[in-house]
């Protein structure tokens, strides 16, 4: 199953964030299929306000895997919030 974010030992402030999401897009480059990875990563991007391109690893999941529940519901949220945000 996918856990809804980072783990928050790595990413706590906006370092920590940076941080794993770099580490997350090495992780794709190495495995593109790992959808987990992805899922994170949009999450991550999320966390840092990057709304459109969390979005866009959402949708890029989707189109790997159509039945894929967790990445829906973050679209929904996402896309019901509609607006830009920092976490940290």
């Amino acid at each position: 199953m996918v856990r809804a974010s980072v783990p928050a030992d790595v990413t706590s402030g906006s370092r920590g964030l940076e941080w794993a999401m770099a580490r997350l897009r090495q992780a794709i480059e190495v495995a593109p299929w790992d959808l987990h990875a992805r899922f994170l990563l949009a999450k991550t991007l999320e966390r840092l306000g990057h709304v459109e391109e969390a979005l866009a690893v959402l949708i890029e999941i989707i189109r790997l895997d159509p039945n894929n529940l967790p990445a829906r519901r973050a679209i929904r949220q996402l896309r019901a919030g509609g607006r830009e945000r920092k976490d940290d």
